[in-house]
């Protein structure tokens, strides 16, 4: 496997997020410059964990070793499964768990995820719990106080609830055919 030269590739993703920020250099001290640049990149982190996540996923998928995806990486086998795995008496019941989740990609893995056929049946921080099916799913997020008046409006519009991490809801449906 031929390595991408790290330098030439910082430079590449430099000139993407502060073009992105619309920022002619990382070197302007204003506070407004300053702020946008902090937002972009912590955009720009969490869209490449999402990208990383979804290649070590197909990988996977594809018959990719554990032991291959960490030498890939650079870290073990075993730091490679705690991050993107699944724990073993999670996987004997077929739940697959996805870690480094976030209130800003969350959405994003679940309709993916929906995609392949796998749906929300739990989370906890920074955590997704999903089971496979043979049918693809969709998902919904809510924000809101009234967990209640929530579940009837969304369950009258044929979603299933799964559960509320305070303030977000949420729930899941199958996909049309």
């Amino acid at each position: 496997m031929n390595d991408t030269d790290p330098s030439s590739l910082k430079e590449s993703l430099e000139a993407a997020i502060l073009g992105h920020a619309q920022l002619a250099q990382s070197g302007s001290g204003d506070t407004e410059s300053l702020l946008q640049l902090v937002q972009v990149t912590g955009k720009a982190a969490a869209i490449c964990s999402d990208f990383q996540r979804s290649a070590v996923q197909q990988a996977r998928r594809s018959g990719v070793s554990w032991v291959e995806i960490g030498d890939a990486l650079g870290i073990s086998k075993q730091a490679a499964q705690q991050r993107f795995g699944v724990a073993d008496s999670e996987a004997s019941e077929g739940i697959r768990v996805i870690k480094d989740v976030t209130a800003f990609n969350e959405m994003t893995l679940l309709s993916q995820e929906g995609e392949f056929g796998f749906h929300l049946v739990g989370f906890g921080a920074f955590t997704l719990h999903l089971r496979p099916s043979g049918r693809k799913w969709l998902h919904s997020r809510v924000l809101g106080i009234n967990v209640r008046k929530i579940r009837r409006q969304k369950e009258a519009a044929g979603w299933e609830y799964v559960g509320s991490w305070f303030p977000f809801h949420y729930f899941k449906k199958q996909a049309a055919d």
